[in-house]
């Protein structure tokens, strides 16, 4: 299919900044100026996510009144004949002739 074809068509577009597991009984006492700490660190990459899929990282930055994304790496995934192959067989030297 030519990449032309899906050029209009829109996705959702998602920067993560960080993820944390709770039971829903610690998330139903959570209160208005509490806090949450995320898995991410300061000042690491955020995800780029598009459709459920990451597609790459960046750094939050602020244009403006507005937040922005400065993309720092692009994820590329393997592509299908990549990961349907099997991977190569592990070659094994042959032993060198020896000199007569």
């Amino acid at each position: 299919m030519a990449l032309g074809l899906l050029r209009d068509v829109e996705v959702e577009v998602t920067l993560e900044i960080g993820r944390k597991r709770m039971k829903i009984g610690d998330l139903l006492r959570l209160g208005t100026g509490q806090t949450l700490e995320l898995d991410k660190a300061a000042g690491e990459p955020l995800e780029i996510v598009v459709n459920g899929r990451l597609i790459g990282r960046g750094e939050a930055v602020v244009l403006g009144d507005r937040y922005g994304l400065r993309i720092t790496e692009i994820v590329t995934p393997p592509s299908d004949a990549e990961s349907a192959a099997p991977a190569p067989a592990a070659s094994v030297p042959s032993p060198a002739a020896e000199p007569q």
